[in-house]
């Protein structure tokens, strides 16, 4: 009978635990370079973020597409967009891009790749982001 007490007592307590741990219900990040400006926001579903990034191009000169790879740690796979709206892209706005990818907790990105191509060469700027808000 005590086994079953103290088998009980001890999913109890683990159960509290997990409960205690309240997680934010919304994360938002930022990354910027001299030719890029990236924001990803983060809102809780369940028990998952969903990403939403968007992406400006504050560069010079016009470029007609590029591919931004959101990098996760621990082993998290790859979130990669392909942005392919040269006016929206060259006139400077921000673009929402239409991935949605599920993250557990914690939200941990090791870096953004951005990758495009300016007069027949392919550049590649790797940036950190950090975080600008979190409720």
């Amino acid at each position: 009978m005590l086994k079953y007490i103290s088998a009980i007592s001890i999913i109890l307590v683990l159960v509290g635990c997990q409960q205690d741990t309240e997680m934010p219900s919304k994360i938002m990040m930022q990354a910027e370079s001299d030719n890029w400006f990236v924001t990803i926001e983060y809102n809780m579903e369940g028990t998952e973020y969903v990403e939403r990034p968007s992406i400006t191009y504050i560069g010079d000169p016009d470029i007609n597409s590029a591919w931004l790879d959101i990098k996760y740690e621990k082993g998290k796979s790859v979130t990669r967009n392909h942005i392919q709206l040269p006016k929206e892209l060259n006139s400077h706005q921000e673009i929402t891009l239409v991935t949605r990818s599920k993250v557990k907790p914690p939200v941990s990105i090791k870096h953004l790749v951005i990758k495009w191509e300016q007069n027949g060469e392919e550049l590649t700027e790797t940036i950190i982001p950090t975080t600008l808000e979190i409720e």
